[in-house]
């Protein structure tokens, strides 16, 4: 017998069993909303701030640690913190050219200080998106590209990897650690910046492997949604709702650190 979402009407049809003592929880796939089996009361609705941190990594999180049932893969990296609208549009666009894009979250960013833990940015990550890419979590830190992209060309059996970057970064890519590791086994899909200048020619002569994706640059940042989510402003139109879902119930960001 199914049971039914009380605020969407949305079917509820997958279950997770936890061991924390909370019973079977599931998540409403349509509108975030939780609920639980308390002595086989399956219609006690419940909400997710209530439930443990270990319980919200064990039902939440539930991404496999490397997403195998994709071809063409472009992977793209960054903190993710959080996800938002702009690094959507940039998926979707990568993948009108034909790519599959699998997220890929720093576990470690030797580059930024991260605001929030891995659990909590992967899992925004995984409520809108399944292709979700869980292998910094296995390696060293810090998070170091080149580190992880010689493991993704043995996890997925490839001889090279399509790397999504910004503008901004690609320019500096010859500064990254082992950046002879990403020449030799990095196809580059370089996103535009308005504000950046790069020779195209010069990093060609160079040996670097990419192609610039043309598209809108899309001007909204993660710390700019930090920033508003700090300030009590609205980011309805920011992120995804049940990206927004799991930030109200954990109160994410509420305290930025300076």
């Amino acid at each position: 017998m199914y049971k039914y979402c009380s605020e969407c009407g949305e079917k509820l049809d997958t279950w997770f069993a936890d061991g924390s003592g909370w019973g079977v929880v599931t998540q409403c796939a349509n509108c975030g909303n939780c609920y639980r089996n308390v002595s086989g009361d399956w219609d006690l609705p419940d909400t997710v701030n209530t439930i443990s941190y270990n319980m919200f990594k064990e039902t939440l999180l539930k991404a496999p640690n490397t997403c195998y049932d994709t071809d063409n893969p472009a992977f793209y990296f960054g903190t993710f913190n959080p996800i938002h609208n702009g690094h959507l549009y940039v998926a979707k666009q990568i993948e009108n050219l034909g790519y599959n894009v699998i997220f890929v979250p720093a576990y470690d960013s030797p580059w930024k200080e991260v605001v929030n833990s891995f659990d909590y940015r992967a899992a925004m990550i995984y409520a809108v998106t399944p292709n979700i890419c869980l292998i910094e979590k296995q390696l060293g830190t810090p998070s170091y590209s080149a580190q992880t992209v010689r493991n993704l060309l043995d996890e997925y059996k490839l001889d090279k990897i399509n790397f999504i970057i910004g503008m901004d970064a690609f320019a500096q890519i010859d500064k990254w650690k082992s950046p002879d590791v990403l020449k030799k086994y990095c196809h580059f899909l370089v996103l535009p910046r308005d504000d950046i200048k790069l020779s195209f020619e010069d990093m060609q002569k160079d040996g670097w492997d990419f192609e610039y994706i043309k598209v809108k640059p899309y001007k909204l940042s993660s710390s700019m949604v930090r920033e508003k989510i700090s300030k009590g402003e609205n980011i309805d139109k920011l992120i995804h709702p049940k990206v927004k879902k799991i930030i109200d119930v954990f109160s994410l960001y509420r305290k930025e650190e300076k």
